[in-house]
């Protein structure tokens, strides 16, 4: 995961923070249920890496960007108070 980060973050520079959530969101609404359907289900460890790293391929399009998407939600005045208040 912690090397998904910066390639997720390149591609993010690429594609836009924007289409990187995006794919982020389709991707979690259509793969969340049958990954872990199938994780019930299988038992080679094999293929439960690889279940848990398409998740995390996923998971990289939205936490690669979230910082930055928080912090621009606001003005540079207000970014600490808007990110910190609803975080605490």
């Amino acid at each position: 995961f912690m090397v998904l980060q910066p390639i997720a973050g390149a591609l993010s520079d690429k594609i836009g923070r924007k289409a990187s959530v995006i794919i982020f969101a389709v991707g979690l609404m259509l793969f969340t249920v049958p990954i872990m359907v199938y994780l019930t289900s299988v038992s080679s460890l094999v293929v439960i890496f690889l279940l848990i790293f398409v998740a995390l391929v996923i998971c990289s399009f939205y936490t690669a960007v979230s910082g930055l998407l928080k912090a621009e939600l606001f003005p540079p005045q207000l970014r600490a108070l808007g990110v910190g208040l609803p975080y605490a």
